[in-house]
């Protein structure tokens, strides 16, 4: 059976307060971070930054919730269309910047390019992760079978893809977000391994040549265990932003009755996606203060932290034969010859 009016406004406030507060937890992230922009204006860890403006753009839709949606059998007006196409637009956006995140993570520590040389890509970042979005939100309005039937309607809390296309709501965006999320988790399993690869290398090298094989063994579990947290606490944000609006959408295309608990789960998924980011980036910082409380400050101060992602440690030593690109770029380069993130990381160790 059809939701009730007193279900609806129960949905309708808690999202407007989830959205609230989630606005507000973004404001705070880029507040953070742009009080460090002298040290991150040519870092690609501006990536979290972008990922967060996306979330507060969706604020204003999200905060009018139903208050433009047409009465049954009117045509949506043009603030429902533009509530529609703003939430898509950030939605969407916000998924691609994460993407852009975990790419980040890729070039620099599964290829080893050079920070400097993935901070030169961020233009292409900027046109995947805005210019994509803005295409697609406006290709529906000018498709002769939407002047029939609009793109854009009640999609019961907000305006959004009508019921009329339902269909298209997998294919346009949750198809796109999965997939995102899949490229995501396959990346950071990949450089993970590939980090937990070349440092445990490296420490049996010292065990063989230094009289430092437990310090090389603990900061190389250091290494592994950093970016493992790290990383998990990027795909947790992105679950609990994008599961609960997903199954509650996916369930409506296979069920014309709505749930109510389900809909309770999408208010407090998309919404609060600031607050989840927020939680990421306050957590990120506390894994690694605990690490340098921990007696792992050296592992903590020499790193390829711009990527956005986890410090890496400097080991005293020579670089292994065939992987002197990469334990540069992990920060492994012998004492007194830097590599290039690690004078990175001098620059903006607090972010």
């Amino acid at each position: 059976m059809p939701l009730t009016a007193t279900e609806i406004d129960i949905l309708a406030t808690t999202e407007r307060v989830v959205a609230c507060i989630s606005v507000l937890c973004s404001l705070g992230v880029v507040y953070n971070v742009a009080s460090r922009w002298e040290s991150i204006r040519r870092s690609p860890a501006r990536s979290f930054l972008f990922w967060n403006v996306a979330v507060i753009l969706c604020a204003p839709g999200m905060i009018l919730g139903r208050q433009v949606i047409p009465a049954a059998g009117e045509r949506p007006s043009a603030a429902c269309t533009g509530q529609a196409m703003l939430l898509w637009f950030s939605h969407l956006s916000a998924v691609l910047w994460a993407g852009c995140l975990a790419t980040n993570a890729l070039l620099v520590f599964g290829w080893e390019m050079n920070v400097k040389d993935v901070y030169k890509l961020e233009p292409i970042y900027h046109v995947i992760g805005w210019g994509i979005p803005f295409v697609v939100v406006w290709i529906p309005l000018f498709l002769p079978a939407t002047q029939d039937v609009p793109f854009y309607g009640d999609a019961l809390l907000w305006c959004w893809i009508s019921a009329a296309w339902a269909p298209y709501r997998l294919w346009l965006f949750f198809t796109v977000l999965w997939v995102v999320f899949l490229y995501m988790l396959i990346v950071y399993v990949y450089v993970g391994f590939k980090i937990h690869s070349v440092t445990s290398r490296h420490a049996k090298t010292l065990q063989h040549g230094l009289e430092a094989g437990s310090s090389a063994s603990s900061k190389q579990f250091s290494v592994t265990y950093l970016f493992a947290k790290k990383s998990s606490l990027y795909l947790l944000a992105f679950v609990l932003t994008f599961a609960g609006a997903s199954i509650n959408r996916f369930y409506g295309m296979l069920n014309p009755n709505p749930s109510f608990f389900l809909f309770v789960l999408h208010v407090f998924s998309i919404p609060g996606a600031g607050i989840y980011a927020s939680l990421v980036h306050y957590l990120s910082v506390r894994v690694e203060s605990n690490a340098r409380g921990s007696g792992n400050a050296s592992s903590i101060n020499d790193s390829a932290v711009r990527s956005g992602h986890v410090p890496m440690p400097p080991v005293q030593g020579t670089s292994l034969a065939g992987s002197r690109t990469l334990t540069s770029s992990l920060g492994l380069s012998p004492a007194g010859n830097k590599s290039p993130p690690e004078r990175a990381f001098e620059m903006d160790r607090r972010y």
